[in-house]
């Protein structure tokens, strides 16, 4: 990711980061967002290609989405709201992983506490994973 958008390495870099994304395409959201976060020159055109290699039936679907954090790079609040919603994602994803190693698989109402905390919440609940017996022990 370091070289991505060095003008002479780009097109190979972005060819071999999308093919890697291929086997773990949960983290596709992840670099995107990262490339968009830090790199001023990330246009639309090089994360449609990153996305097209990685995860081609997501396509559409993920450019809308990320078409509104390009947007947003220049409106500062906008672009506020946007990090701390990428971010509660981010957390989300983390929890359900780390719910699913630790007690299984995942009764719905413990995901639909997830979808529907916020991020401060949700960072709590992170906390309480380790001395928890029971999944209802990190919901209360």
């Amino acid at each position: 990711l370091k070289y991505v958008f060095r003008k002479d390495e780009q097109l190979g870099i972005l060819e071999e980061i999308g093919l890697a994304l291929r086997e773990a395409p949960e983290s596709l959201y992840q670099v995107v967002l990262y490339i968009i976060l830090t790199y001023e020159n990330a246009d639309d055109a090089a994360l449609q290609k990153l996305i097209r290699i990685a995860k081609p039936e997501e396509e559409t679907k993920m450019m809308s989405l990320f078409a509104k954090e390009i947007l947003a790079k220049g409106n500062p609040e906008v672009w506020a709201m946007v990090r701390q919603e990428s971010e509660q994602k981010g957390m989300v994803e983390i929890l359900l992983g780390q719910l699913q190693e630790r007690f299984g698989s995942l009764p719905d109402w413990a995901r639909s506490k997830l979808a529907d905390a916020d991020l401060d919440t949700l960072k709590r609940w992170s906390k309480k994973i380790f001395g928890a017996e029971k999944i209802e022990q990190i919901f209360q």
